[in-house]
């Protein structure tokens, strides 16, 4: 990069920073997201040019540009932790990020091999003019497929609702799955059949984002409970520019979404909800793109395979939370990490960055990454002589061993930090009987004679069976290529040992007996996903053969992906059927009308309401953490948020005394002693089993009752 340049692009610099800055005060939301969009493009060009040179521009562009987000992220979390997020704040992260894109090509040009990365073994772009046919029949099927997942969201949006439900598919009509198994079929005749094949490519995203946007859609209210404690955290932050105390975890998607509500002015509730559908989304053009630079697949073979992301598990997925955002990072740096390990194609510095964002968002994701991108960056350097490839063979080892309990032992050092009661479980450490016990699932019922419905059970019983055995298929299929698929599998050996431990050794007095296997089970579907790149490879291996096989094999092959991408995208929600039958229900308008009218009637009084995760959701989304009080119980000392929390909170198991004794006042004033108030509301929710019962005897015990739409009940107890 000539220092003319060099000059040039300072100056571009600059006036993206200012025309970013700006945004952070102009009035007008379109000036100011046209300002957000040219300063992280601009910069994701710049960072694109000095890291990817050898890359077409538009792949140098999107890269570059994933790259200064993450760092953004990165410097965001930083900025924060020393000080807050404030507009000034704000303001000194995008300048930070213009210092940074800009000291990365004036080191470019001074060490241009710092971030050298190979070509790799792209395979010759399709012509346009070779196969014009073809080419025009791609183009008006993305077009179809695109106007086809419009008419998709369309149908979720007619079906949106406020009320309580327990799955989105009592109100989404069945024409939705069939629409969507069109498209996904669409998608992958159009890739496979040559019929503009990049084209497909954001037929496949689409379809990716289509996927994971159900809840986001149907749900007018608000999906699961996470998210609402998150909404509510990044609303503080965004109004105050800090929240006290100061969160150990998540800050990068607290630092992410604030800053970009900023930039946005305002939005936060908006930008977090769609924050994880469109970063998933973006994992299929990352996917086509390694597969094209690791292994040389035909664009056509590569798309086909990238849209086969969407048969991976996606219920982390299906709403923004620091988990769910944090996996979308991990898939994308392992894809992203698969033209390193197999042949030098992506400079490593930027898999440790987007690691490193991840793991502010997420530790539990981050760690895991961090270890498979040093993983990584050691089985892939260059083979030494005599004692120097012993010695990076035994830090390979020690680092397959210290990353097989790196889990178990920062959830053991963070308790015993922080208070919270994490014990082990000793009669599993001496018993290996008592792990593959554990281990144990319930048997997911597949044969209920409802053909549809078979088929997506199947797959659900199925699903991480195959994904294992296609990843293990890539690594063999690619061996005499190169052993760079060792990585992946020793990765993924190492993670699932942290999910054996976790799982059985590693006990969690502290949450509700059914999520005490939670943590566990996000651990095994990383081991999932780190396999994704090479069963990807495989899949893409299976294509190139099927290409050159009988037409009705490859229709075959094209339904039957189709008709499991449908199952995935099913699976990924709460369902109610004859196999399974979801037991939470979703926040609704009734919900938020009812704690308005607690809160108003309180007139500022200081009061406790026992109620169930949804009313406390609602409560959490139109007061953020209003209120605490100190617990009077001294076995469970500290805060008590002022509505039940279902992880362990005294508050909810005095709730659940409460539905027990029939809403009784001795229950009630048991509660208001715990948080040393003299008022408590209970609410009772219309559909709780025995609801009527519970209602009749409550009226009994209150001081005074009132119902909000024959939906939600509310009574009042006073101390007496």
């Amino acid at each position: 990069m000539p220092s003319r340049s060099l000059a040039k692009y300072t100056a571009f610099l600059s006036v993206f920073t200012a025309g970013a800055v700006a945004a952070l005060f102009l009035p007008f939301l379109p000036v100011r997201a046209a300002l957000a969009a040219v300063f992280f493009v601009g910069c994701g060009v710049f960072a694109g040019m000095a890291v990817l040179e050898s890359e077409p521009w538009p792949w140098r562009t999107f890269l570059g540009t994933l790259a200064v987000l993450a760092f953004t992220m990165t410097v965001a979390s930083v900025v924060y932790y020393v000080y807050r997020l404030d507009e000034i704040a704000s303001a000194i992260v995008l300048l930070a990020v213009a210092a940074g894109t800009w000291a990365l090509m004036a080191l470019v040009q001074k060490r241009p091999k710092l971030f050298h990365a190979e070509v790799g073994a792209e395979a010759p772009a399709p012509s346009f003019a070779a196969h014009p046919f073809r080419a025009l029949i791609g183009a008006l099927a993305a077009v179809a497929t695109l106007a086809a997942t419009s008419f998709a969201f369309g149908v979720l949006k007619d079906a949106a609702t406020s009320m309580s439900m327990r799955s989105p598919w009592d109100v989404v009509p069945r024409m939705f799955f069939i629409v969507f198994f069109l498209l996904a079929a669409g998608a992958l005749a159009c890739a496979l059949g040559g019929f503009g094949p990049r084209l497909s490519l954001a037929s496949s995203t689409g379809i990716a984002f289509l996927a994971v946007s159900v809840a986001a859609t149907v749900y007018a209210v608000g999906f699961g409970f996470d998210p609402f404690i998150h909404q509510a955290t990044e609303a503080t932050i965004f109004r105050d520019g800090l929240i006290t105390p100061k969160p150990l975890y998540y800050v990068g998607q607290y630092a992410f979404v604030t800053m970009l509500a900023r930039l946005l002015g305002g939005h936060v509730v908006g930008v977090d909800t769609w924050l994880v559908p469109v970063v998933f989304a973006l994992i299929v053009p990352c996917a086509y793109w390694s597969l094209r630079k690791a292994f040389g697949f035909s664009a056509s073979v590569a798309a086909a395979a990238a849209a086969c992301v969407t048969l991976l598990p996606l219920s982390s997925f299906a709403a923004t939370t620091p988990q769910g955002f944090a996996n979308a990072l991990f898939l994308i740096t392992a894809f992203l990490a698969l033209p390193s390990v197999v042949g030098d194609a992506f400079p490593r510095p930027l898999l440790a960055l987007f690691a490193v964002a991840t793991a502010t968002v997420h530790p539990l994701a981050g760690i895991p990454l961090l270890i498979f991108v040093l993983l990584a960056y050691l089985a892939s350097g260059e083979r030494m002589r005599g004692v120097g490839e012993a010695a990076r063979w035994l830090v390979l080892g020690e680092l397959a061993l210290a990353g097989s309990v790196a889990l178990p032992v920062v959830f053991i050092m963070n308790s015993m930090i922080s208070g919270i009661g994490v014990s082990i479980n000793v009669e599993a450490l001496r018993s290996p009987a008592v792990i593959l016990e554990d281990l144990q699932n319930a048997p997911v019922a597949t044969r209920q004679f409802m053909a549809a419905f078979d088929l997506v059970y199947s797959w659900h019983a199925w699903r991480d069976a195959l994904l294992i055995a296609a990843a293990l298929a890539g690594v063999a299929l690619f061996w005499r290529k190169t052993r760079g698929g060792l990585v992946y599998l020793a990765a993924a050996a190492m993670f699932f040992a942290n999910y054996v431990l976790l799982r059985s050794v590693v006990r969690f007095p502290f949450l509700i007996s059914y999520e005490r296997s939670n943590y566990a089970d996000r651990i095994f579907e990383l081991t999932l996903f780190i396999l994704a790149p090479m069963a990807a490879a495989a899949l893409a291996a299976l294509f190139a053969r099927a290409a050159k096989s009988f037409p009705a094999l490859r229709l075959g092959l094209m339904v039957v992906l189709a008709a499991f991408m449908t199952s995935s995208l099913y699976l990924a929600y709460p369902r109610r059927d004859k196999y399974e039958s979801s037991r939470g229900w979703s926040t609704s308008a009734d919900d938020v009308e009812a704690v308005r009218l607690i809160n108003k009637d309180a007139a500022g009084r200081p009061f406790i309401v026992l109620a169930n995760q949804s009313v406390s959701a609602a409560a959490v989304r139109e007061f953020g953490f209003k209120r605490y009080f100190p617990s009077k119980d001294p076995e469970h000392p500290g805060l008590l948020f002022y509505y039940p929390i279902p992880t362990g909170d005294p508050l909810y198991q005095k709730f659940l005394d409460m539905n027990q004794s029939l809403g009784s006042y001795d229950a009630a004033e048991k509660a208001m002693d715990l948080a040393g108030v003299d008022t408590a509301y209970y609410v009772v929710s219309y559909y709780w089993w025995d609801a009527q019962r519970i209602i009749l005897m409550s009226k009994k015990w209150s001081d005074r009752s009132w119902s909000v739409h024959d939906k939600d009940f509310v009574f009042k107890y006073e101390r007496r």
